[in-house]
């Protein structure tokens, strides 16, 4: 797929935010809350302006996202992150449909 340059940022935005590595845990610790305390979470918008390189039209935030990660899925791109040895697993979240919600939650 040939992404946008637009799309492309968008794409490395959400890895950014939903694939955190150890070293943006401080990012996420001084922006979000102490995930000593057991979470931090934030939500973002990242909807794409007119239609997408592929010509077709998209406006709600998981369609936008899915097209973004088609392989692998944002879904599989997360499970791998958090497959990785740290002290913190990630979530998402689409229920609302402008943006996508970001959890970090401690591991029990």
């Amino acid at each position: 797929m040939n992404y946008s340059e637009q799309e492309l940022a968008d794409k490395a935005i959400i890895m950014k935010r939903c694939c955190i590595t150890e070293e943006d845990l401080p990012y996420y610790t001084e922006h979000f809350s102490d995930p000593s305390r057991g979470d931090a979470g934030t939500w973002f918008n990242i909807l794409p302006s007119g239609r997408c390189s592929d010509g077709k039209r998209r406006t709600i935030c998981a369609d936008y996202v899915d097209f973004l990660f088609q392989s692998p899925t944002i879904e599989e791109a997360i499970a791998a992150a958090n497959a990785m040895d740290r002290i913190f697993t990630v979530e998402i979240d689409f229920s609302n449909p402008q943006c996508i919600n970001v959890y970090m939650k401690l591991r029990s």
